[in-house]
């Protein structure tokens, strides 16, 4: 049954539960704040670490790529036109017939 007492009573509960949880907020917001700022740190060094990585082996890649460029063209070159000169000459396309046992 739901009195004027008891209807007081639970606000009297919440706003002293209220008052006790603002009581202890600093005590507790600091390790919580202080674990988020120490996590988002980490994250962005990561994440920077992980862009300057990703930078690194583009331009490694690209600079192998450029330097091999002279070697490699004219080797590719070669090797294309070597294929299509021996595309006449090669293994027909049908299988051998199998062997009767």
């Amino acid at each position: 049954m739901n009195t004027f007492w008891g209807t007081l009573g639970r606000i009297a509960l919440v706003a002293v539960l209220l008052w006790i949880a603002l009581e202890f907020f600093p005590v507790l917001a600091v390790p919580i704040f202080g674990l988020a700022i120490v996590g988002l740190a980490v994250g962005s060094l990561l994440l920077g670490l992980g862009v300057v990585l990703a930078f690194v082996i583009v331009a490694v890649g690209l600079s192998a790529a450029i330097g091999l460029a002279p070697i490699a063209l004219p080797i590719l070159a070669v090797i294309g036109i070597v294929s299509l000169c021996r595309r006449g000459s090669g293994p027909s396309a049908t299988p051998p017939p199998a062997a009767a046992a």
